[in-house]
């Protein structure tokens, strides 16, 4: 599917490109079988494609499983796959925002877990993978194709530029694994940065044990919204420290350098951070949960 046929077949469908969903629609279905293959679907498995688009992923996913759930929020888009697929159930061809979509209850329904698969908008990818997050109990894995930079930035290692407070919350939960890159070009409208595909698998049990996830999902985003401070400083803007004294007593039982940043952190040492926080009185906690 070149350019020419992509344009005049969005024009046909009364669709143009929009930025803020950031549609931008693969040209080659050599591309789509790379990342069809990348996905690694086998027989059966409940497959998730977020923003099918022209169905062009689909198609391949397609010969892979029939058991497809495809979520378009564009209505237009959503008519003409209805059409292209007559064979998918028109049910599992869902109009919706995917950051609407419960996936907890239709793997419920259904008992299995799935693997979600899509080229997805840059301007959401941070609300997609928080959303993921969310569901992890109802997925097996994920295979994304996103900005390359922002795939990076998942993958990334502690003390790197890109070592960031979402790259924690993943590592906690899942183990990441980056594919091949496309260029730009493959696009339309094409895009000035390329994109990478990126397989996150869902774990089990968290990497490191903490006692509270959505305390040590704060404390790690309190310590990355000032990343160039020192732990030391860090610490005292949570709510339920007091004092230095007191941060260098917590930062001491985790075994941690006041001195050190939050990007060399280890999720394992946040984690130790977060458990000498729970020792604070339950007063304290309750104030900093009041934010």
């Amino acid at each position: 599917m070149n350019q020419r046929f992509t344009k005049a077949k969005l024009s046909h469908l009364g669709v143009t490109p929009s930025k803020r969903r950031g549609q931008n629609f693969l040209l080659d279905p050599a591309r789509a079988i790379t990342i069809a293959d990348f996905a690694d679907i086998k027989p059966a498995e409940w497959v998730l494609e977020i923003g099918p688009g022209l169905g062009m992923l689909t198609g391949e996913l397609a010969k892979k499983t029939s058991n497809l759930t495809l979520v378009e929020v564009d209505r237009k888009l959503h008519a003409a796959l209805l059409g292209k697929f007559p064979y998918l159930d028109p049910q599992e061809i869902l109009c919706q925002d995917i950051s609407k979509v419960d996936l907890s209850s239709l793997s419920h329904s259904r008992q299995q877990k799935c693997t979600v698969v899509g080229n997805i908008p840059y301007s959401i990818s941070t609300e997609i993978i928080f959303w993921i997050l969310k569901h992890r109990a109802a997925i097996s894995r994920v295979s994304l194709l996103m900005q390359k930079e922002f795939a990076n930035r998942l993958s990334s290692q502690p003390g790197s530029k890109s070592y960031g407070s979402i790259t924690i919350q993943l590592a906690l939960h899942a183990n990441v694994r980056l594919g091949p890159i496309i260029k730009g070009e493959q696009f339309y409208p094409s895009t000035k940065v390329d994109s990478q595909l990126i397989m996150i698998s869902m774990l089990d049990s968290p990497s490191v044990a903490i006692t509270d996830p959505l305390h040590f999902e704060r404390v790690v985003r309190t310590c990355f919204s000032t990343r160039r401070k020192t732990m030391l400083n860090c610490l005292t803007l949570l709510d339920e420290v007091e004092s230095k004294t007191q941060a260098l007593g917590i930062l001491s039982t985790a075994n941690v350098s006041p001195t050190r940043r939050p990007e060399t952190l280890e999720p394992h040492e946040f984690a130790a951070i977060c458990n000498a926080l729970s020792t604070l009185s339950t007063s304290e906690r309750d104030s900093f949960y009041a934010i």
